[in-house]
Parts: C-alpha cells; structure tokens; sequence
C-alpha cells in the first residue's frame, strides 16, 4: 500500500512523481502514483464545480452583477474548467 500525505501540495498534487528504479515521492510505485494523482485531481474537480453550481449563483445574486458581469463571469468559469481538465 502506498503512503501520502492527507493534502498534497505544490507540484507533487499537480503530478505523480517517480523516480527510476522503484518508489517515487509518495514512496509507492507508478501505479499507486497514478491513483493518487487521479483523487486528487479528482477532488479539486469536485470541489470545482459544487462551487459553480452552489456558491458562485448566491455570489453573483448578492453582489448583484448585471447580465453582462454574469455573462464574464461564465466565461471565465468555462476558461478555468477547460483549463483544470486540461483543454488550453
């Protein structure tokens, strides 16, 4: 079984590390690497868009944006899901 730390940070939580000739930084192997790199992205991903779909409409209603600030907003939401999943 592989080891980590409960919240990877830095570059280690944006990629599986591995070092030739065995264990990588999380001192398990590729395949544990991969998994660990999948929660994690699978988490913020997650997190991501409850955000979106709960908290950015209360947001937006309380500050009261106008349908152009909204309409910005929707796109830079777009930009930054395209991004997360890896799409430029």
């Amino acid at each position: 079984m592989c080891r980590r730390p409960a919240r990877p940070r830095g570059r280690a939580a944006r990629r599986a590390i591995q070092r030739p000739g065995g264990l990588g930084f999380f001192d398990c192997d590729a395949a544990d690497a991969v998994r660990i790199a999948n929660d994690v992205m699978t988490s913020r991903m997650r997190r991501f868009e409850h955000l979106v779909e709960h908290e950015l409409p209360l947001l937006c209603q309380e500050s009261a944006l106008d349908d152009e600030a909204r309409h910005e907003l929707v796109r830079y939401v777009e930009t930054l899901r395209n991004r997360m999943s890896g799409i430029r």
